[in-house]
């Protein structure tokens, strides 16, 4: 657990007492899991990766479930092991804040939303990985290149 100034190395944990969950170092910050096996045991502060760890095969079960319900969310996969997945997540144009800005600029900006619209936003693409312990931990990747 890393709970002090010392370095931090990829998949340390650490306590949250404020928001009462574990989270894991992905080389650029804590992030919380975002599936889990026993989803309980990280909101309680006993180390989640104390137990026994699963089997290959349930391992492999448990990260194809969480892969499914990112990808009912929205999300497609771009790549995938049998401990580890990439997922993109389509870029989105914020139509709400376009339609305020052409109808405070008279019209004017709506070239601006035309061109947004049409033109593809990059993808946020996350690599989901499963711990020995059977919790999915997603680690957010460079951003993926345009889609036409």
């Amino acid at each position: 657990m890393s709970t002090t100034t010392a370095p931090r190395a990829v998949g340390d944990l650490r306590w949250e007492q404020r928001r009462r969950r574990w989270t894991r170092w992905s080389g650029r910050s804590w992030v919380p899991a975002v599936y889990a096996r026993d989803p309980a045991a990280l909101r309680r502060s006993e180390r989640p990766d104390a137990g026994p760890s699963l089997e290959p095969s349930r391992r492999e079960a448990l990260l194809r479930q969480a892969v499914s319900e990112e990808v009912l969310a929205g999300a497609v996969v771009r790549e995938r092991d049998h401990l580890w997945a990439v997922l993109g997540y389509p870029g989105r144009v914020s139509h709400g804040w376009h339609a305020v800005l052409t109808l405070l600029t008279a019209g004017l900006w709506a070239i601006v939303w035309l061109a947004s619209t049409l033109s593809t936003p990059a993808e946020r693409r996350v690599r989901l990985e499963i711990d020995p312990w059977g919790n999915v931990w997603a680690v957010e990747t460079p951003r993926g290149r345009k889609r036409t």
